[in-house]
């Protein structure tokens, strides 16, 4: 099966395969996720677009966020 259908499927699968677990998903998806073994990140989101994902570096560090609106209300 190439469709994750929970967030802890896919962490499973991403400790398995690193990032490559990007390419099994299916659907509407924004994320980004933070590997604290190496200290790095990955940030991904659906090839139409549909979710959108912010990114931003702030004073505490990376910012993401599906909406903008986000980041005005943190400052």
């Amino acid at each position: 099966m190439s469709i994750l259908m929970w967030d802890v499927d896919c962490m499973v699968q991403y400790e398995e395969i690193g990032e490559a677990v990007v390419n099994k998903l299916d659907g509407m998806f924004s994320f980004v996720l933070y590997d604290t073994r190496d200290q790095s990140f990955i940030a991904a989101r659906d090839p139409i677009g549909i979710t959108p994902l912010y990114l931003g570096w702030g004073l505490d560090g990376l910012l993401s966020s599906p909406s903008l609106w986000t980041f005005f209300v943190s400052l």
